[in-house]
């Protein structure tokens, strides 16, 4: 493959006349020219503007950028190590495992990127392995989790993301605009990260937009989520059609025979005043139309055989619920026309479901892994925009319109709810990524030390008690564990957390009573889900089974098989894969043991 596109390559510089010095002209406002080529910097943030055929852009890119991606390269090089250490063999046979991922994401790849990175190469001081990590890195290394949603009204059509992506938080520091004028191809402006050249968010200037989330739906029993990924990265996938397409007739012919599995993609459509989401899962392309004026995704399918068909209750968990739940919420709560300013209220909103903020900084729209946070005016060709190492939707958000180039601050960073508290559970977690996160397991001086760090810090009330008490516990301390145990509830009465929190401590203390009433408390509020409810039934029929091995009682009995028959029942809506059947089994096994 690599063979073919340098010879593509070296037949495209013998035609075009490349010039060997490549040098780029800095201008006197700070811009950097180079042929068609210009990379401008404004409030902090690089936009990159690409002209030419596909070796040229990349020629561009890497001249213009060349800084910028030996910085990006250095920031990449300390995260690979951070997740795969630096002992001389353990490195040496990840790079063998990274070599044969990055071998088979190549041979997906059209030509044309494989031409524009060897562009970026020939420009650039980076060898092509290192830009290879760099352009693969999302797809070699992380998940991601976010929220995109299509509004519109008679004032116009909107997209909003946030892109929820763990681990990487240090890109934010690598943001980059870039504009594509490729030939014979629809120019972009794409909103990603340098040297990275697949879209994740990003709008042609037909005013179709399109943004990238993750379904965490598992592939079918006794199948690997890569038998289904048979087609080209779905990120660079994105970009090939906001390339060739300008409508969502466009897109369904662009998905047509492709085949991926576990993503969203919504789509909003300057020409069609409309939107879509699309779910791409077990090589099936299922598209759900605009039919009203707001059509979102969080990380559950919108379709009814996506929804249930192919996802496990597991799925239907506190993070999806709550922002479901909530986005709704929200969306009949703000009442303006103001499309953008609308949008930008929900991707700012820190609310758990019936809580006015999430506890964890976790389960709200902007959490403590959005990094970007993004709106796309369709109508406009006008972008809003921010990134940020967690809850970046409170960070300076800047306005640039495509058509003049002009960028300007849409609104000034905000002040993070409950800030002391979110900044030392930043502290904390980076202590325990740093200390504690290696060992596989905990002896009583981690926990001791736990304790320690967490009294040491201002952590707010809820999520300190809600760690004091599970450490206490872990170290058999029961009373302090029941202690900070009860305070969790109180700071938070609504919260299905605290009760299963309770749960726990009962269950580690042999107070196999008190642990069902946590749960059955836990079913009463507002904010439980459906997979917290199933759990909670499990729990329960562990724990009538751990009285039972005390004292044989005909009543526990009979409420082990209701709840087993009630599990059974709720679950015939959902799939069943391997990790529920294990409950499924579990629950039998018990309920045999009591049978006559």
């Amino acid at each position: 493959m690599r063979y073919i596109s340098t010879l593509i390559v070296l037949l495209f510089m013998a035609i075009g006349g490349f010039s060997q010095d490549f040098k780029y002209e800095e201008l006197p406002d700070g811009s950097r020219v180079f042929h068609e080529g210009k990379l401008e910097f404004k409030e902090g943030i690089p936009f990159l503007t690409l002209k030419g055929n596909i070796f040229e852009v990349g020629i561009q890119y890497g001249v213009l950028a060349n800084d910028l991606l030996l910085e990006m390269d250095h920031t990449v090089d300390s995260l690979i190590d951070s997740y795969i250490g630096t002992f001389f063999l353990k490195r040496w046979v990840a790079n063998m495992v990274l070599n044969k991922k990055i071998r088979k994401i190549e041979r997906t790849m059209p030509e044309e990127y494989l031409i524009e990175l060897e562009g970026i190469e020939e420009g650039s001081d980076l060898r092509y392995k290192d830009l290879q990590i760099i352009a693969y890195f999302p797809q070699l290394f992380f998940d991601i989790s976010c929220t995109s949603f299509i509004m519109k009204n008679e004032n116009g059509l909107v997209h909003g993301r946030n892109l929820d992506w763990p681990g990487i938080g240090v890109l934010s520091d690598h943001a980059l605009i870039v504009n594509y004028h490729k030939q014979h191809k629809n120019p972009l402006t794409v909103l990603t990260y340098i040297g990275y050249p697949g879209v994740y968010t990003g709008m042609n200037h037909s005013g179709l937009s399109m943004s990238i989330n993750m379904n965490g739906t598992p592939a079918e029993n006794n199948k690997k989520i890569s038998d289904y990924n048979t087609g080209m990265p779905l990120a660079y996938k994105l970009r090939n059609i906001l390339e060739n397409a300008d409508d969502l007739n466009g897109v369904d012919k662009e998905f047509k025979e492709y085949s991926s599995h576990a993503w969203f993609i919504t789509v909003g459509s300057k020409k069609d005043n409309s939107g879509a989401v699309y779910e791409l899962t077990r090589g099936e392309v299922i598209k759900n139309k605009m039919n009203n004026d707001f059509l979102y995704v969080e990380n559950l399918s919108l379709s009814d055989k996506g929804r249930y068909q192919y996802s496990p209750i597991w799925m239907f968990s506190v993070s999806n619920i709550s922002r479901e739940r909530k986005i709704n919420e929200l969306y009949e709560r703000i009442k303006t026309d103001d499309l953008i300013s609308k949008s930008y209220q929900i991707l700012t909103n820190t609310e758990n479901h019936h809580l006015n903020h999430d506890p964890l900084y976790s389960y709200s729209i902007n959490n403590a892994i959005t990094i970007k946070s993004c709106i796309m005016d369709n109508q406009s060709n006008i972008v809003y925009f921010t990134y940020g190492d967690g809850l970046a939707a409170f960070n300076e958000y800047l306005k640039y319109d495509i058509n003049t180039g002009n960028v300007s601050v849409y609104e000034n960073k905000k002040k993070i709810p409950n800030e002391d508290y979110y900044n030392e559970a930043r502290k904390y977690h980076s202590w325990y990524a740093n200390e504690i996160s290696h060992k596989k397991k905990l002896e009583q001086e981690d926990y001791q030390a736990l304790l320690t760090k967490v009294e040491s810090l201002e952590l707010g009330p809820a999520h300190k008690a809600l760690l004091l008490s599970y450490y206490n516990s872990q170290l058999e301390n029961h009373e302090l564990a029941f202690i900070n145990a009860e305070k969790y509830i109180l700071e938070l009465p609504d919260y299905y957390h605290t009760y299963y929190n309770k749960y726990r401590i009962m269950k580690n203390k042999g107070d196999y009573l008190e642990a069902i009433v946590a749960l059955e408390e836990m079913l009463q509020t507002s904010t439980i889900t459906p997979y917290y409810t199933y759990l909670a039934k499990i729990n329960m029929i562990e724990m009538y089974d751990k009285l039972l091995g005390q004292k044989t009682d005909s009543v526990y009995i009979g409420k082990i098989n209701r709840l087993a028959d009630e599990i059974r029942d709720d679950l015939k809506q959902y799939f069943i894969d391997k990790r529920t059947q294990k409950d499924l089994d579990l629950i039998q096994s018990i309920e045999n043991k009591y049978t006559k």
